[in-house]
């Protein structure tokens, strides 16, 4: 689904990491200073602390999606640009 709004807002996301197991992909958002795209409903059962949660509203998915990404960190104009991409 990522790819395909991505490509529909007009830009080809960078994955760079994935994985079956979403705790070593919320680890990697600290290891690797990277985002996450997974289901809202994991920030309450992961123990990974450091991690900031940023809900995504989408019409589309059955599911509501948020960023994981490093507590308190700023979030980068790209960002703002990928959540706009999603919502679209």
């Amino acid at each position: 689904m990522l790819e395909e709004r991505c490509q529909q807002a007009g830009f080809s996301p960078d994955v760079v990491f994935t994985n079956d197991s979403w705790n070593v992909l919320l680890t990697s958002v600290l290891d690797l200073d990277t985002l996450c795209l997974l289901p809202m409903q994991l920030a309450d059962l992961t123990a990974i602390r450091g991690l900031a949660w940023v809900p995504l509203e989408d019409r589309i998915s059955r599911l509501p999606i948020g960023i994981a990404m490093i507590k308190g960190r700023p979030r980068p104009p790209a960002l703002a640009e990928l959540i706009a991409a999603l919502r679209s």
